[in-house]
């Protein structure tokens, strides 16, 4: 529901099993896995988006440290949650810019990767603390492996392929070698073409248009803004799209982060 942008949805359901892990923690103050409810609602309501901030005020409160004080509790106590807290700080530490700490991302990811080798999510999350860091050879070299390995081993299913590929396009665009990022998104274009859209997809549809703009292709990249409307999506790429309708992208601009919104 979060990720839908459901907040009032995810608030009452949510609340419904933080009641539960609540009262766990009263009867047993020392049983730290239950305290994840309790930091997950201080963290996402204190960083409520500001369309929702009226809604917070009235019915809800939350307290982003604090939430962050018990994920590092569940992470060093913790029995069965210790790797989901770590996974959450990991998420903070790359997308949250007060809290940012691609360094530490790494870190942690690197912890648990060595726990779950065979995991490709994990080793994802690893490229994109990389690319945070600005390890682009480092991000190249992981998401290369994927490609190698998506239908060939376990676990490496389709839906890696447009990540992959976001991953490689990432790292050039950062170091302003649009023509190479065009050359890897048309590439997963074509890749991607019989697959559902997914949002990674259409995030690279979205930076080939940047791609074009920035080399100076301007007719290029409005008919891919423009046309980025005609897919039903909820994920908030077509409001990205519109801020270049009138100013386009300019080279040498920082894209962030690597992820679609």
């Amino acid at each position: 529901m979060l990720a839908n942008k459901s907040y009032v949805r995810a608030y009452f359901t949510g609340k419904k099993g933080l009641k539960f892990m609540n009262k766990a923690v009263e009867l047993d103050p020392e049983m730290y896995d239950a305290y994840l409810g309790q930091a997950i609602y201080e963290y996402y309501a204190g960083t409520l988006p500001a369309v929702v901030r009226v809604l917070a005020k009235l019915v809800i409160s939350g307290d982003a440290d604090k939430g962050i004080y018990y994920l590092n509790l569940i992470k060093d106590k913790g029995r069965y949650s210790a790797n989901t807290a770590k996974l959450l700080l990991v998420e903070i530490a790359i997308q949250n810019k007060k809290y940012s700490d691609p360094a530490l991302a790494e870190q942690y990811i690197k912890e648990i990767i060595a726990k779950y080798p065979q995991n490709p999510l994990f080793r994802f999350v690893a490229i994109i603390a990389a690319y945070q860091n600005k390890n682009y050879e480092d991000v190249r070299k992981g998401a290369r492996d994927f490609l190698i390995k998506i239908g060939k081993e376990p676990f490496y299913k389709e839906i890696y392929i447009a990540r992959s590929y976001t991953a490689l396009a990432s790292t050039y665009m950062q170091e302003s070698n649009y023509n190479k990022a065009v050359e890897i998104l048309e590439e997963s274009i074509r890749a991607t073409k019989y697959q559902e859209m997914s949002r990674w997809q259409l995030w690279n549809i979205f930076r080939l248009a940047q791609s074009y703009d920035a080399l100076g292709q301007r007719a290029k990249a409005l008919e891919i803004y423009k046309s980025i409307k005609n897919y039903k999506e909820n994920w908030g790429i077509y409001d990205e799209a519109k801020k270049y309708l009138k100013t386009p992208f300019v080279a040498g601009t920082d894209i962030g982060l690597m992820s679609p919104p």
